[in-house]
């Protein structure tokens, strides 16, 4: 089974409310910039993440983390590569690094409910917490492809983790897993190529309608924003962007700083 059908089977201005930042243990710790591999117990298995901190992060100051899932087959190095995020903009930067699954014959997320990865996360975000000064109600996630599946999925399970998301050539979540149903989701900007025969356009159509649905969409029309081909649905509470372009399954270039500005709107 490809890791893509086991991923399967498993909005811009800031949201009106304010955010109270809360303060993390590591918030007493100094500022090293640069990047690089952290390893964290998850139960009885070691795993990573590839950590990037701009020389702009100020010791003490509570600080977002932008996470990035690299696709199925692919690496948290890769991911940074491609990915174009951030720049040196005050954020902590986190490239996740999935397992190999010898089931699929290779490296992938696992969405399920009771897979490897939630406890994964877990993991990192109170490795970050310990180690940073972490601002807990500013945490973002993004992914391409099988990373984007479980960003959907880390929205869907674990509500109130995430600020916003923005799943990018992915589908999902799967709303009968989920939990928290009846609060509002995170804002979400959907990326999604109209000629996609990897994951089909409609994959990330059904997420968008998931989103709106969740962030109290009035049916309003979608009207158009920064970045271009981007529009977003001024009827949800929450913000929901959809970007729809021409190209197949890939990560267009406009995706890593529209995706940073977005986050960082919040």
């Amino acid at each position: 089974m490809s890791l893509l059908c086991l991923a399967a089977l498993i909005a811009v201005s800031p949201v009106a409310q304010a955010s109270t930042a809360t303060t993390a243990p590591g918030c007493g710790r100094t500022v090293t910039p640069g990047s690089t591999t952290q390893t964290i117990a998850v139960g009885a298995a070691s795993r990573s993440y590839l950590l990037v901190v701009p020389t702009g992060v100020v010791a003490g100051t509570p600080t977002p983390v932008i996470m990035a899932l690299h696709g199925g087959s692919d690496t948290a190095q890769n991911a940074q590569r491609y990915m174009g995020l951030g720049g040196q903009r005050p954020a902590i930067y986190v490239y996740a690094q999935a397992p190999y699954w010898p089931e699929a014959g290779g490296v992938g997320w696992n969405v399920d409910p009771a897979g490897v990865d939630l406890p994964y996360f877990d993991a990192l975000l109170a490795d970050l917490r310990n180690k940073h000064c972490v601002d807990s109600t500013r945490v973002f996630a993004t992914g391409k492809s099988n990373g984007a599946f479980m960003v959907n999925a880390l929205a869907c399970l674990r509500p109130g983790m995430l600020r916003a998301i923005a799943p990018v050539a992915g589908g999902g979540p799967q709303g009968s897993r989920c939990t928290g149903t009846t609060t509002r989701g995170p804002a979400a900007m959907i990326v999604h190529g109209a000629a996609d025969t990897v994951v089909p356009l409609r994959s990330g159509q059904f997420t968008r309608d998931y989103w709106l649905a969740r962030n109290g969409n009035t049916g309003a029309a979608p009207t158009p924003t920064a970045p271009a081909p981007c529009v977003r649905y001024p009827g949800a509470v929450v913000p929901v962007l959809w970007c729809q372009h021409t190209g197949g399954h890939t990560w267009p270039s406009w995706t890593g700083p529209g995706v940073t500005n977005f986050f960082l709107s919040f």
